[in-house]
């Protein structure tokens, strides 16, 4: 039969459009990391354009730029980010600093569009056709007080399709989507990067 994992997965899927409407505006606190290294010694005629002091070494960064800032999202779609603290290592020239990736980031959709990162848009875990596209297993319940929730392995069904992997955090009776921890890795289509991690708590 089907693992539990799925029956609690669908339910929250069709319970997705009144869960969705739970947030009309919220704040949320992001850590954002940049970093670009060399998976190979760049060839000769590439080092010759490139300063003495830049590192060109297989593994050597290149630049690493990380910053904390708080979002705002507002009840009609207004967003503003506030940078609290930022870092930036290496050739500044080559970095990109603040600016949260996800703005607007909906857990619920269907597909997640990145064109700078993804070169197709990705199914996410709680999409209408997710389904066909992954495999769920329960591996647990939290408790929190007297809330319970569901940890539900989430697990594509092929290693190339554009999915997530990882895990969802799913209430009991609302099976509203509480938390998440997500993860991208080659061999699946990332332009730019080998990997791609994503976790959030959702608090009312």
């Amino acid at each position: 039969g089907r693992d539990p994992g799925e029956l609690i997965v669908r339910k929250a899927i069709a319970a997705k459009a009144r869960n969705r409407s739970c947030f009309p505006a919220y704040e949320v606190e992001t850590y954002t990391l940049f970093s670009a290294r060399w998976s190979e010694t760049p060839p000769l005629i590439v080092r010759r354009q490139l300063p003495d002091s830049f590192p060109v070494e297989k593994g050597a960064v290149v630049f690493m730029s990380e910053a904390f800032s708080r979002v705002y999202r507002g009840p009609k779609g207004e967003q503003r980010e506030e940078i609290l603290r930022s870092r930036v290592v290496g050739e500044r020239s080559y970095s990109v600093l603040g600016s949260w990736t996800l703005q607007g980031f909906d857990p619920y959709a269907d597909r997640l569009s990145l064109p700078s990162i993804f070169p197709t848009a990705f199914v996410l875990p709680l999409a209408q056709d997710a389904p066909l596209y992954y495999t769920y297993r329960l591996v647990g319940e939290v408790g929190e007080g007297t809330d319970l929730y569901y940890k539900v392995a989430v697990l594509p069904r092929s290693a190339y399709s554009p999915c997530v992997e990882g895990y969802m955090l799913i209430a009991d009776e609302s099976y509203a989507l509480v938390g998440l921890e997500w993860r991208v890795a080659v061999p699946r289509p990332l332009r730019y990067t080998d990997s791609l991690k994503l976790r959030a708590t959702y608090v009312p």
